[in-house]
């Protein structure tokens, strides 16, 4: 993870199990390109390796932080 007060950067990896059984390789972005950093975007791209098939998921929100713990 790479974390400044304009942007933080993740990834990671994970596992769904049950009725799929998938393994899951997220990677995001969310921005805070403005001077209040309540507001920014997000943005997540996640390929998902399935024993059947693989697919890509992704994503794109507007993002508000309420609290900044």
């Amino acid at each position: 993870m790479k974390k400044t007060d304009r942007f933080e950067f993740y990834g990671g990896g994970g596992l769904r199990v049950g009725s799929f059984e998938e393994i899951v390789d997220p990677i995001g972005l969310n921005s805070y390109p403005f001077e209040l950093k309540d507001f920014g975007f997000h943005i997540e791209g996640a390929p998902i390796f399935g024993i059947n098939d693989d697919f890509f998921r992704g994503s794109y929100f507007l993002r508000y932080r309420f609290s900044k713990n």
